[in-house]
């Protein structure tokens, strides 16, 4: 018999932001008489967006597939200004799911344009999230994702710089980022708005010891915070795991006598985690 012994991060799984987006679609699924449509997925999280499918949210890749009239969700990650005035052309029925901390990210990138200092988001250039805190300056931040990035605009940041994060970076990037501006003697102003919940969940993780053996990240692996955590875990050189599903834990990452910690990004539901543990719980060798 195994002898595992499990630690539960307190934090993990579903945060605030995930709770409210999630009740919001139910209710509008509940509620509306009109097909509800989705424009990419409400949340990072495939099985939650599969058990909404089956409640009849309808996910669509292209705004051209969305009908006239019909319910508009604006996901958790948030939606450009050009994107969101496009759908008020095509409906007056908009459920707005954004992350409060999203638009915390938007609401000081605004600011910032107005006041005329040139905006730098720290993140994914790619992340619909980043994508809709830029539409925020007219798309005229900087985005950087790491110090080298600042190499190639530090001759552009002639007038005083204002900073925003993606709401799920690690708060070691902005650091990185904040003294890497200071060695380019750049003027700037930051906002930390990293979210709190990511920020306590990256907390958890960085402050592990040798007393553990094997992490376990479940989240999707689309989850731009649930990859951060396993990321931190891989970095303190502990064996990290990056799961979806309860489902996915293999047996062979175990030995006779382990200690694992078990943790679930923003958007991962608490059965996974509680799953998770009675699998782990139920390995033989």
């Amino acid at each position: 018999m195994n002898n595992i012994k499990i630690k539960i991060a307190e934090n993990a799984g579903f945060c605030f932001g995930v709770k409210r987006a999630i009740g919001l679609v139910e209710d509008a699924l509940k509620n509306s008489k009109e097909q509800v449509y989705c424009w990419g997925d409400l949340i990072h999280n495939p099985v939650m967006i599969k058990n909404l499918e089956k409640k009849s949210l309808k996910i669509i890749d292209n705004l051209k597939d969305f009908k006239e009239n019909s319910v508009f969700i604006v996901r958790s990650h948030g939606i450009t200004l050009e994107d969101l005035n496009l759908i008020k052309t095509k409906t007056n029925n908009i459920i707005d799911t954004t992350c409060p901390f999203v638009k915390k990210a938007q609401n000081c990138a605004e600011n910032f344009k107005k006041q005329g200092l040139q905006v730098i988001i720290v993140g994914d250039k790619n992340h619909v999230e980043v994508k809709s805190i830029n539409s925020r300056t007219g798309n005229q931040a900087f985005i950087v994702n790491n110090p080298k990035d600042l190499d190639k605009i530090k001759n552009k940041l002639s007038r005083k710089s204002g900073i925003v994060c993606q709401t799920t970076q690690k708060n070691s990037k902005l650091e990185e980022i904040i003294a890497s501006l200071k060695k380019l003697k750049v003027d700037f102003e930051v906002q930390n708005t990293i979210c709190l919940d990511a920020t306590k969940k990256q907390k958890t993780v960085s402050e592990l010891g040798n007393e553990i053996d094997l992490i376990i990240v479940i989240g999707g692996f689309h989850s731009s915070n649930t990859t951060k955590l396993a990321e931190i875990g891989k970095s303190k050189k502990i064996k990290t795991f990056h799961i979806e599903k309860a489902k996915d834990i293999s047996k062979k990452w175990f030995s006779d006598s382990v200690k694992v910690f078990l943790t679930a990004g923003a958007s991962t539901h608490p059965n996974e985690i509680i799953k998770a543990k009675k699998i782990i719980k139920s390995l033989t060798f």
